[in-house]
């Protein structure tokens, strides 16, 4: 007897694993630490998880985690003159260097020259409340946002500008999210609405230039894995009541918001086993 396994994401947004057993087909499905469970589409068949908060990485331990929350930020806190704080959550573009590892934009170089490169992605780091294994998370492209932001279905109707306690940000409804969004939210009211519709929640962090954090709870960014060029890369801005695709400066330090992407699959899966009477059949998984 074979027992075979498949592993694929589906249309639900769930990671699976198919397991097949003499002609029998068994599924379980679980998330992974940190992954919120709302379903937003980036594609026509593409489909991804966000990350329960921002991506901060602690500057002593050289380790990773998501914040606690989805409206927290660490604003100034992310520097400690002349150096970076103990903590940061505003990053320079992440790249891989001529030489050396990629820094993940862990910097306070205000040069672009120190960014330069290609894209090295955040999610291929370990992270603590993340599950703990690399490249299981990724940095949504600026394609991706696109999408979401203007291509599926009823987009305008899922996202706008609010207030969450006192933190302005960016909230954005999964797909299938049949709720109006207010104006604002305690925190009480939007973490029910984060559990009965899988919301999600980017605050407007500011942005850092070097040693200097500007525009907490003004502006924000979150970068993307699009390069413009050498120098420059795409984020997403928040800014006043908008929310938009605009090149940047690939040292100034912004924030990150990881995501689990998964794709529509289809799949034939043979089965066999050591009886002749059984023989051999074929099981299509989409």
């Amino acid at each position: 007897m074979q027992i075979f396994l498949y592993f694929c994401g589906v249309k639900r947004m769930i990671v699976c694993w198919f397991a097949v057993w003499i002609g029998v087909l068994s599924l379980s499905a679980e998330l992974l630490p940190g992954e919120l469970s709302g379903d937003f589409s980036v594609g026509a068949s593409a489909y991804v998880h966000f990350s329960k908060g921002n991506l901060i990485y602690f500057t002593n331990s050289w380790s990773w985690k998501f914040s606690d929350n989805q409206y927290d930020y660490i604003g100034s806190a992310n520097v400690k003159v002349p150096v970076l704080g103990s903590k940061i959550d505003l990053f320079g573009y992440s790249s891989q260097p001529d030489k050396g590892s990629p820094e993940y934009g862990a910097l306070v170089s205000n040069s672009d020259d120190s960014y330069k490169g290609a894209f090295v992605d955040w999610g291929h780091n370990e992270i603590a409340n993340g599950g703990e294994t690399a490249d299981v998370w990724s940095t949504l492209s600026k394609g991706d946002w696109n999408y979401l932001l203007t291509q599926r279905t009823n987009a305008e109707k899922l996202q706008k500008i609010v207030t969450v306690g006192s933190v302005k940000g960016l909230l954005l409804l999964p797909d299938n999210a049949t709720v109006t969004i207010a104006d604002s939210y305690t925190i009480d009211e939007f973490n029910n609405l984060a559990t009965n519709s899988g919301a999600v929640f980017l605050p407007m962090a500011g942005y850092r230039d070097g040693t200097v954090v500007s525009d907490v709870n003004v502006q924000g960014g979150y970068w993307t894995s699009s390069t413009d060029s050498e120098t420059k890369a795409y984020q997403l801005k928040l800014s006043g009541s908008s929310a938009s695709m605009e090149e940047a400066p690939r040292h100034i330090g912004y924030a990150v918001r990881l995501v689990r992407q998964y794709v529509t699959c289809k799949k034939e899966v043979t089965v066999e086993s050591n009886n002749p009477d059984w023989g051999t059949c074929s099981i299509t998984i989409e």
